[in-house]
């Protein structure tokens, strides 16, 4: 609409101004009637130490208190100084093809890993930097897992097989229908695996020698369960947290076989959840963050986040309880674990790959091939 008269006389004369003075005209913005959000998060963690990678990351692991384990999608191995994240010992490159399969033994001396196109699975003594043993014609695909007297590998065919640890022999083989396995765990005497069509398997560690006429290793009981899961989280042998890309959640307790509760969300989830004894906590693909009660599934907060999830929660226990969300385009915040209160957040300069937990802090890997330490922040900035 155009202005005449005085008015019109007295805008002009104001813009010449300000133009003469070398200044753009500077707009207020209306006020919507209405209060800004109910907060700004203040607080942001520390940045202890900021690096980048020659090769992407594929893997993040703490070996000790003072070292951190990278391997790479080219099949290299790195060793940093947790503290400055120089690097403090070998970096080899074992495999020619990104290592994704990986278990450290309960010591932490040895290493066991897998490349994605190999079926070269090898044990690193980490005391020596030397390989301990190898297997040739193990096609490794999915979770391992070990304790100090037997490592367990899942294979794409549905197959398990059982190794020792300590010298890379077969001492059992078993084999479930499914393409893959969502996860394995040990358990005292117990393997517990899981694979993609949502059978759930108990298996006793001991079990019969390789080859011996033809047998298979038969697990205690199996468990059909009703949704085909796309993470899980656990806590404990009691408890088992599952999700699937319909949103459906189930807790269930494999002390007992029994479904704990079952509910859903509204939109997939693909992010491992974090367990307690006390809640269950899920991020779904629409960044809603929530807190059920372990017990009975009734909600106890929900935290609406800016976007996808798909990297596993965390829960840090310094300098506050607090889970540790990633979202894919980059951000990560710390929410407070009993109310669902902001803490920190903090922002990648690209979107993420790799974030992991540690006892310095959290690792943060993203695309740009930057590795970032960040220690926990100040409590003052906690925002209730």
């Amino acid at each position: 609409m155009l202005l005449t008269g005085k008015h019109n006389t007295l805008l002009l004369a104001l813009m010449w101004l300000t133009i003469a003075c070398g200044h753009r005209p500077r707009i207020k913005p209306i006020d919507p009637g209405f209060p800004p959000a109910p907060f700004v998060p203040a607080a942001a963690p520390d940045v202890k130490w900021d690096i980048k990678l020659p090769t992407a990351a594929s893997f993040i692991m703490q070996l000790d208190s003072e070292s951190l384990l990278v391997a790479t999608h080219r099949g290299e191995l790195r060793l940093l100084n947790l503290a400055d994240g120089s690097r403090s010992g070998f970096a080899w490159q074992p495999q020619r093809s990104g290592i994704y399969s990986l278990a450290r033994s309960p010591d932490g001396a040895y290493l066991y890993y897998s490349a994605e196109r190999h079926t070269n699975l090898q044990a690193l003594d980490l005391r020596r930097g030397r390989v301990k043993w190898q297997r040739k014609d193990l096609p490794v695909s999915g979770a391992m897992t070990c304790n100090d007297t037997i490592l367990v590998t899942t294979y794409k065919d549905g197959s398990l097989t059982a190794l020792d640890a300590g010298n890379g022999s077969t001492l059992w083989e078993s084999t479930v229908k499914g393409s893959r396995y969502c996860g394995n765990w040990l358990f005292d005497d117990v393997v517990l695996t899981l694979n993609d069509r949502g059978i759930l398997g108990a298996y006793p560690i001991s079990g019969p020698a390789s080859g011996a006429n033809g047998q298979l290793h038969k697990p205690d009981w199996t468990r059909q369960l009703s949704l085909t899961p796309a993470t899980v989280g656990r806590a404990n042998f009691r408890l088992l947290a599952l999700a699937d890309s319909k949103g459906r959640i189930m807790a269930f307790n494999p002390a007992t076989r029994d479904v704990v509760f079952e509910t859903s969300v509204t939109a997939p989830v693909y992010s491992r959840p974090v367990v307690t004894d006390s809640m269950i906590i899920v991020a779904d693909a629409s960044g809603m963050v929530t807190a059920l009660a372990a017990g009975n599934g009734a909600l106890l907060w929900e935290y609406p986040g800016p976007g996808l999830v798909n990297l596993p929660l965390m829960m840090a226990n310094q300098p506050t309880a607090a889970v540790v969300v990633p979202f894919a385009r980059g951000l990560v915040i710390a929410l407070d674990y009993t109310t669902g209160a902001e803490i920190w957040r903090y922002q990648a300069g690209k979107t993420l790959r790799l974030v992991t937990l540690t006892s310095a802090g959290v690792v943060v890997a993203d695309r740009g091939n930057h590795l970032v330490l960040l220690g926990p922040a100040e409590l003052e900035g906690h925002i209730q």
